[in-house]
C-alpha cells in the first residue's frame, strides 16, 4: 500500500541483489570484531557500496529523486499559500498541531486509517463545542514501522471567537 522514497528502493534493490543482509548481520559476530573477516564478506561490502553509488548517481534515478523533491516544494508552496490566507482572512489563529495514533494493537488498513479521519471531520458539525470556530486543517499522513499508519493534523481556530482566558 505503501511506496519508500526513491533512494530506499535503490538501497533495498542493491540489498537483495547482493544478499547483503547476511554481511551486516555478520557484523556483530566475533569474527568482524576480531578483524578477521572473509575476504569474500569485505568484497561483497566493497561490490554492494560501488553498485549502490552506481545507482544512486544514474541519470534516472536522479531524475526520480529529483521528482520527488519537487512534488514536495510543489507541496510546501501550496500549504504556505493556504496557511497565509488563513491569516489573511482571519486577524487571530489559534494553530493546535496534535498527532492522531492508533492504540499500541491496533493496525488499521489505508482505508480504514483514512475512513476515520473523514469520519472525524464529517462529525465536526455533531461536536460544534469542539470544532465551532474551526477554520482550515492540515493533514499528513504517514506510516511508521512500528505504530502503522498516523495522522499529523494542523488545526486553524478564529482566535476571536475562543474565550479570552484560554488557548485551549
Amino acid at each position: 500500500e505503501c511506496k519508500f522514497s526513491v533512494a530506499v528502493e535503490v538501497f533495498i534493490k542493491c540489498c537483495r541483489d547482493y544478499s547483503i543482509d547476511d554481511c551486516i548481520q555478520s557484523f556483530g559476530d566475533r569474527q568482524l570484531r576480531d578483524r578477521t573477516a572473509s575476504r569474500l564478506q569485505k568484497e561483497r561490502i566493497n561490490d554492494f557500496y560501488w553498485k549502490l553509488k552506481e545507482n544512486l548517481c544514474s541519470p534516472a534515478v536522479r531524475k526520480k529523486i529529483c521528482d520527488q523533491k519537487w512534488k514536495v516544494e510543489i507541496n510546501f508552496r501550496r500549504f504556505s499559500f493556504y496557511v497565509d490566507s488563513l491569516f489573511k482572512v482571519n486577524a487571530r489563529l489559534v494553530v493546535i498541531r496534535i498527532d492522531l495514533e492508533y492504540g499500541e494493537n491496533s493496525k488499521p488498513s489505508l482505508d480504514q486509517a483514512t475512513g476515520d479521519l473523514d469520519r472525524l471531520f464529517s462529525n465536526k458539525r455533531h461536536n460544534d463545542k469542539i470544532f465551532h470556530a474551526l477554520v482550515g486543517f492540515i493533514v499528513k499522513l504517514e506510516f511508521g514501522i512500528y505504530n502503522g499508519y498516523h495522522f499529523h493534523v494542523l488545526l486553524f481556530f478564529d482566535g476571536s471567537k475562543r474565550a479570552n482566558y484560554s488557548d485551549s
